[in-house]
């Protein structure tokens, strides 16, 4: 028999090119040897074939054999979700993954899609409309091979120099080497946040890993600004070692011309306390200083002291941490040496703890007790922008999931400067701070580091003054912040004036008897009032209509509206017409109580009462909840329990 076309359609739980089912060991098997089939012939009209073919000679060309018997349920949601999707919706999930979503994010907005859209349940379980995490889980793998190249080997640097170009067209630029592996991204923002006055003085580096299955080093360098902290770039690394991350910071250092406002370096790095990373900040960039975070000098404290190997009672755990504090927020070098003694001596019998603060601790004490530093610090003394940044990073950008001063400032140095104040004391009158508000520097504790403080808020309350540790509140300041972020599109700087009733030239036979912005607002009321009126009118009607009107009430309408002879009086009027019968609030009835059961069913922080549960954010009040351990030092020490992480 010849034929122009045949096609066999079998049932998708046939055992066609499937595992037998009593071998499938990864989970529920769709092979369950159905027989269902649909045959499709297509046979050729020839003169032979007329003759030896009775159904080719009544012009029967196609033969379709159809066998409809499953060993298997077909209508139910277990059958559904076994169908194949089509070409459409795997396009459609695509562009979920270029939109940077994740297989459970991309799976969780396609069902809200499906739900605004009113689908019916059923469709939900079909596998044609709604996919299985298992079909996404096999788009996505193929797709981040096509897309991102391979996890690792040359394929990732090919992929690398691939993308390069089309970062470029974005205002993105990508730079790296391959050994020691590093790469540096610096996207539109931060290469505006190189010209910030403060990238110059003072940067803050962390680095996070455990990010992708390589757990390769991920740094961020970020510089404070009036907006909070801008980021100045993002290092990728191979390794936490000296020689990866020197392998990054050059890159920046090669690549980024204006880097740190053009100065090619800033006066301070604020890190947390790794050897490797300090190492090669000071390899890479020699002029610069490195200063611990005191939050994190802190907290390796109080670990070393919660550290089983080191015999410490948790009774003494809390005097040994405030010991040490003081010693580090000691305000000049005789109290730092004071406070110093005290700590050595508080628990004498503990010489690991001796041995633990002398060596590890105040040989290196210009890097972290405040005595040593001053305002070039601009106040910060931790970094926390860093911290935040991370945190951000693993919880929104991955969500959680691996992806692919040396010497304290006098007083009388304070007297060099041209223009200084003098403001008194809230505490003590006879007492005078010295401020100098052109390197913003006050005499009082936290003044002296650099941060912002009431003196300084009073220079330019009564002098208006300002200095360089003012919150954004010149025109200036605001366009150079909305200049880091918007760039090119940045308003001009007569946007962010504040002064909107600044005196205009009015031509001398112009007459203007009432404000504009008054009478344009009386027009727009009245166009308001004059078109709810015609609703109410309309609305009476239909009222009328559909329950009817005594003619007396109508009349007592009538004569109340006429009694009417000021403003206030019809106010009045209309806000309580109708009150007594007509609520705009139903007042609450009685409680429909619950079984007694049922609240010792309950879990913690509901109410435990027969009232609505709440939506929305949480009350305020509501505490009954248990509460995270917060990331405070000081309280933690306090409580005598482990301090928290942060990230």
């Amino acid at each position: 028999m010849i034929l122009i076309y045949r096609k066999n359609y079998i049932c998708h739980h046939s055992s066609h090119h499937k595992v037998d089912r009593t071998l499938n060991k990864k989970g529920q098997s769709k092979n369950t040897d159905c027989k269902a089939s649909i045959k499709i012939v297509v046979k050729v009209d020839t003169v032979s074939t007329r003759k030896s073919d009775p159904f080719v000679k009544n012009n029967c060309l196609g033969m379709i054999t159809i066998s409809n018997t499953h060993n298997h349920n077909i209508n139910t949601a277990e059958a559904l979700r076994y169908l194949n999707p089509d070409i459409h919706l795997r396009k459609t999930f695509e562009e979920y993954f270029y939109d940077g979503m994740t297989i459970s994010d991309a799976l969780r907005y396609h069902e809200s899609i499906l739900t605004m859209s009113n689908t019916p349940i059923e469709d939900f379980a079909n596998g044609r409309i709604n996919p299985t995490y298992r079909c996404v889980q096999n788009w996505h793998d193929q797709w981040r091979v096509l897309n991102l190249g391979p996890r690792t080997g040359q394929g990732v640097i090919m992929k690398l120099e691939e993308k390069k170009q089309t970062y470029a067209t974005n205002g993105i630029s990508l730079y790296f080497q391959e050994e020691p592996f590093a790469i540096l991204i610096l996207t539109p923002i931060m290469k505006r946040a190189h010209d910030l006055p403060l990238s110059k003085d003072i940067v803050f580096v962390d680095s996070t890993s455990s990010c992708d299955p390589e757990n390769h080093c991920i740094t961020f360098l970020l510089t404070p600004c009036a907006a909070g902290a801008a980021p100045l770039g993002v290092i990728i690394s191979k390794g936490q070692s000296e020689a990866s991350y020197s392998s990054g910071f050059n890159l920046i250092k090669q690549n980024v011309k204006n880097a740190f406002s053009g100065q090619g370096y800033p006066s301070l790095f604020l890190t947390d306390n790794s050897d490797a990373e300090i190492n090669a900040l000071k390899i890479v960039w020699p002029q610069s200083r490195s200063l611990l975070c005191i939050f994190h000098v802190l907290q390796s404290v109080w670990r070393w002291l919660w550290d089983s190997k080191n015999n410490i009672k948790k009774e003494d755990r809390t005097s040994m941490m405030h010991a040490f504090r003081k010693m580090l927020y000691a305000q000049t070098y005789e109290e730092a040496q004071e406070k110093y003694v005290e700590t050595m001596n508080i628990r004498s019998n503990y010489p690991m703890w001796q041995k633990y603060i002398t060596v590890h601790h105040w040989k290196y004490k210009e890097n972290w007790c405040l005595a040593w530093r001053d305002h070039t610090n601009r106040g910060h003394q931790t970094n926390n922008f860093s911290e935040v940044s991370v945190r951000i990073f693993k919880e929104n950008v991955l969500g959680r999931l691996k992806a692919y001063n040396n010497f304290q400032m006098k007083e009388i140095l304070l007297l060099n400067y041209n223009e200084e104040f003098y403001v008194p004391s809230e505490k003590n009158k006879k007492m005078m701070y010295c401020v100098e508000p052109n390197i913003g520097v006050c005499s009082c504790e936290a003044g002296i580091h650099g941060q912002f403080c009431k003196h300084q808020c009073i220079i330019y309350k009564y002098f208006k003054t300002t200095g360089i540790n003012f919150p954004p509140i010149t025109v200036e300041d605001k366009y150079l912040i909305s200049k880091l972020a918007l760039g090119d599109r940045a308003p001009p700087p007569t946007f962010y004036e504040i002064e909107c009733n600044k005196e205009v030239s009015i031509e001398n036979n112009m007459k203007i008897d009432k404000p504009i912005v008054d009478t344009f607002k009386e027009d727009m009321d009245k166009k308001k009032s004059f078109f709810i009126l015609k609703n109410i009118h309309s609305i009476m009607i239909n009222n009328v209509t559909k329950f009817g009107s005594s003619y007396d009430s109508l009349l007592k309408f009538k004569s109340r509206l006429e009694k009417i002879k000021s403003e206030g009086q019809f106010n009045t009027f209309l806000a309580t017409a109708g009150s007594k019968s007509t609520l705009l609030r139903q007042r609450d009835g009685a409680a429909i109580r619950v079984q007694p059961t049922t609240i010792s069913r309950r879990k913690p922080g509901m109410t435990r009462g027969s009232k609505r549960l709440p939506s929305g954010r949480p009350a305020s009040t509501d505490h009954n909840h248990q509460k995270k351990k917060p990331r405070n030092v000081f309280k933690n020490v306090t409580d005598c329990v482990p301090n928290a992480k942060s990230h």
